[in-house]
């Protein structure tokens, strides 16, 4: 029990964290309308493996949903049947990335789907983690020259 409830705890102090940075860049808006921001105060060198791995950066993003993708969600929801009322008042998405700076790859390590006062819908953890190339000419590509960018900032 006590395993539970310090489970519960830790996740919930990591999404107070995550919802309430107070550092977001503006990275830019798609053409259906979703806005990206990225926070520069979270990006920090991964840990997973018990050592630090310069070569990984994790990321936090925020993309505010336009109604479109908004719409999209639900349907996708609605699908695998697990939509409920909390997925109508979905506004944005807290995603943690993880960038390899040694092979230009990206994986989504985590997405935290959220109202507009902050409250969790659903949360997702991918795992085992699934590194892709990043795409040229798009956010992805943004965010890792933002991140090559700013590397001071990348939290040890």
């Amino acid at each position: 029990m006590k395993k539970i409830i310090t489970a519960i705890c830790l996740i919930l102090f990591s999404l107070t964290s995550i919802t309430y940075a107070n550092n977001w860049h503006f990275n830019g808006q798609s053409k259906n309308g979703n806005q990206y921001y990225i926070d520069l105060d979270e990006m920090s060198y991964d840990h997973s493996s018990g050592y630090q791995n310069t070569n990984i950066v994790t990321v936090h993003e925020k993309t505010i949903l336009s109604p479109q993708e908004i719409a999209h969600y639900q349907e996708i929801t609605r699908n695998k049947g697990n939509y409920h009322p909390g997925w109508d008042h979905l506004t944005h998405i807290i995603t943690h990335y993880k960038y390899d700076l040694s092979n230009n790859t990206y994986a989504i390590s985590y997405m935290v789907f959220l109202n507009q006062n902050d409250n969790v819908i659903a949360e997702y953890q991918q795992n085992p983690l699934r590194f892709k190339p990043v795409p040229i000419n798009s956010f992805d590509e943004k965010t890792l020259k933002l991140i090559l960018n700013n590397k001071e900032q990348v939290q040890n």
